[in-house]
């Protein structure tokens, strides 16, 4: 995906903020809003949107009050993905790999220390350098929703440590009061730091079986952006990662999806040197990985992995990186 633009379901939040404030955006919309792909509108139209209630408000700390009144649903089905997982940590795992069906434009980045963590918050350069009001109000309004989701995942006033923006705010006391944290500006980065063991707290509102439903439906949207591949090997996966259910799908479905016979996809696979079995062995080890990154348990990651239980799982992780998942998984958390 080559185009900037944003997740359709944020850029109809901020249009819903614009009618709250009695902001007139038809003149700014006359034509109807480019809407070709569902989930998506450009960064130029989102843009057009929120500078237009900068300066219809003449307000500096927009974004600071949308973040306020803004909910979990503005960032679609990734947040119902993150509102079913198991924990905080679980649910910033999954925003973090899913980040791209929120924007392309932001980009969130975890940095785990021994006690503390810190959340990253990026705007892409060239996006920055033609939009700094937007951009600047974007910044403010995530982290503020950050700050504000994790008390309505928890229920608990969990409060930042530390907050720093890379540009300069004029209303320190202003975000003091939002943030309940130190407030600083002008820094080489945009960044929220918490105590780690918000990283545990369990989401209120976790279900697991509607969490594996969700992944599923992210994978899907996620291998579409891919786009059409000439390699068969690419195709497959992105086969694979739509029919997951969550069990991996058999080569005859694949087949069947593709429309071709098994012998015939069998040896196209071949003409690349692999085999069905190896990409499924593939996309089973990069995931495991991914799974780890996560706060999934050993039990539940062999269960979405497709293993009938998890000294299978643990067997298998072990043949491909010669370390156990724990292992695995507590050398991760000491590297970040």
């Amino acid at each position: 995906m080559n185009e900037k633009v944003i997740a359709k379901t944020i850029f109809i939040s901020y249009l819903s903020y614009a009618t709250q404030l009695k902001i007139d955006t038809t003149m700014l919309f006359q034509n109807e809003v480019d809407t070709k792909d569902n989930d998506f509108v450009s960064f130029e139209q989102f843009a057009s949107l929120l500078h237009l209630i900068v300066e219809k408000t003449e307000n500096q700390n927009v974004g600071l009050y949308f973040g306020e009144q803004s909910n979990i649903a503005a960032l679609g089905i990734v947040g119902q993905l993150i509102q079913t997982s198991k924990t905080i940590g679980n649910g910033l795992a999954q925003a973090l790999s899913s980040f791209n069906l929120i924007s392309n434009v932001i980009a969130l980045r975890l940095k785990k220390e021994n006690t503390r963590f810190k959340l990253y918050f990026e705007i892409d350069e060239s996006v920055k350098e033609k939009y700094p009001v937007v951009c600047k109000q974007l910044i403010i309004s995530s982290m503020v929703f950050v700050c504000k989701e994790i008390y309505f995942l928890t229920l608990k006033k969990h409060h930042p440590t530390y907050v720093a923006f890379e540009f300069e705010i004029d209303s320190i006391s202003l975000y003091e009061r939002i943030f309940h944290a130190t407030i600083v500006s002008n820094k080489e980065q945009n960044c929220i730091e918490f105590p780690s063991e918000i990283l545990d707290e369990e989401i209120v509102y976790a279900d697991y079986e509607l969490f594996v439903h969700l992944e599923k439906l992210v994978c899907k949207r996620l291998s579409a952006q891919v786009g059409k591949s000439e390699k068969i090997t690419d195709v497959v996966k992105q086969v694979i990662c739509k029919l997951l259910d969550p069990d991996f799908p058999k080569l005859n479905i694949v087949a069947n999806h593709l429309h071709v016979s098994e012998r015939a996809l069998q040896r196209k696979l071949k003409k690349e040197n692999t085999t069905y079995s190896q990409l499924l062995n593939e996309l089973k080890q990069s995931m495991a990985v991914e799974y780890l990154a996560s706060t999934n348990s050993i039990k539940e990651i062999s269960y979405l992995l497709g293993y009938s239980n998890p000294s299978a799982f643990v067997n298998a992780f072990k043949s491909w990186y010669k370390i156990s998942p724990s292992a695995y998984r507590e050398e991760q958390i000491f590297i970040n």
